[in-house]
């Protein structure tokens, strides 16, 4: 078991729907990463926001690469719901 610990910035009403959507589950799992559980705190805008994935399977994985395939899919997300507004996926870590 490990953690990838996800920082963010922006809005966090458009990071609720993003997270909701669950595709990004998809992404993950090409990388060998199964998703356990999130934790995520409530708040009105992320400022440096650290969102918690604890995680099992590969854990040597290409952070720079999974943070691109997600950042895409975060992109993707806001251009089809003009009614999101933006945030940003700064940062991803393994604890």
């Amino acid at each position: 078991m490990f953690n990838i610990i996800l920082t963010l910035n922006g809005d966090y009403t458009s990071y609720v729907k993003w997270d909701q959507k669950f595709e990004y589950n998809e992404i993950l799992r090409e990388y060998g990463i199964i998703l356990i559980s999130a934790f995520n705190d409530s708040v009105n805008v992320m400022d440096n926001y650290k969102c918690s994935w604890m995680c099992a399977g590969k854990r040597d994985v290409n952070l720079e690469e999974l943070k691109e395939k997600l950042d895409k899919n975060i992109r993707d997300l806001l251009k089809t719901h003009p009614e999101l507004k933006e945030f940003t996926l700064d940062k991803i870590e393994i604890q």
